[in-house]
């Protein structure tokens, strides 16, 4: 049944299916039950099928993995409650912005609104450039003693030496 799967034939990826759809539903359920996690019947119907899925993708690369070092069984459940985990464990990193972080305060009020600063950020660039056009209009001497003073932060006792 496993060469079949692994070369392709419906008929043997649908007697895989039958034979270990009750295993990696029970994987899931133990998993699931052990973590506290509620019992979502479509959240284990989409589980169980990309389970499955990962078995068959990328030309059913992960059952070309399989070894004989246990049973076919035996590595499906493995599988099972390792993919059964590791989207826990991604579901744990995902939070909401609507979720309440203390009494009356969610996420998303604790995001800096960028727009603002995008704003600030705008109209200091448009007086930089204001500036640096007037500062292009004046005599060379200006314009070093603005690039020593401003640029260069040199202290006043530094500039009194070239001025």
């Amino acid at each position: 049944m496993l060469d079949g799967c692994i070369r392709g034939t419906k008929e043997a990826w649908n007697d895989f299916v039958d034979k270990y759809k009750n295993l990696v539903c029970h994987s899931i359920h133990t998993v699931l039950r052990s973590s506290g996690k509620e019992l979502n019947p479509d959240f284990v119907d989409d589980l169980f099928h990309d389970i499955f899925l990962s078995l068959f993708d990328n030309d059913r690369k992960k059952l070309k993995q399989f070894r004989g070092k246990c049973s076919l069984g035996s590595w499906i459940r493995l599988i099972s409650i390792n993919a059964t985990i590791d989207l826990l464990r991604k579901e744990k990193d995902i939070k909401s912005f609507d979720e309440k972080i203390a009494d009356d305060i969610s996420l998303g009020d604790t995001i800096e609104d960028k727009s603002i600063n995008l704003k600030k950020d705008l109209e200091k660039s448009e007086q930089s450039e204001l500036v640096r056009k007037a500062i292009e209009k004046m005599p060379e001497k200006d314009k070093l003693f603005i690039k020593l003073c401003w640029y260069e932060e040199m202290s006043q006792v530094g500039l009194a030496k070239f001025f």
